[in-house]
């Protein structure tokens, strides 16, 4: 996704400097909120559904992550093309959306 990229070349300190992991598989989540204490941010992508179908509502590491963001942790939760199936209605990541989803919109490419 290049978020390590993305962010390689915003801290001049190297004490500061963002670490990024991205993982392959669900398992290794934390199953206890407070498991998330060092992370400032978790950027969570739908590009690949298999990783996350390991994220079931009533399991321990979707619970553990669903406590961690009501305590403050913050969730970042690109949907983009899989968006209508993630955020439905009924759907454990609908909770974590502001609103309802409608639909998508492609913007106009800005130059």
């Amino acid at each position: 996704m290049g978020l390590a990229e993305a962010l390689g070349d915003t801290q001049t300190d190297q004490t500061d400097r963002p670490q990024v992991v991205r993982l392959q598989s669900t398992d290794t989540l934390p199953t206890r909120w407070y498991g998330y204490d060092a992370v400032e941010a978790i950027v969570i992508t739908t590009s690949q559904p298999e990783v996350l179908a390991g994220l079931t509502a009533d399991g321990p590491q979707f619970r553990a992550l669903e406590k961690w963001v009501a305590e403050g942790g913050r969730l970042v939760l690109c949907a983009s093309e899989n968006a209508a199936q993630v955020l439905a209605a009924g759907s454990p990541w609908s909770r974590f959306s502001l609103g309802t989803y409608q639909k998508m919109e492609r913007l106009p490419f800005l130059r």
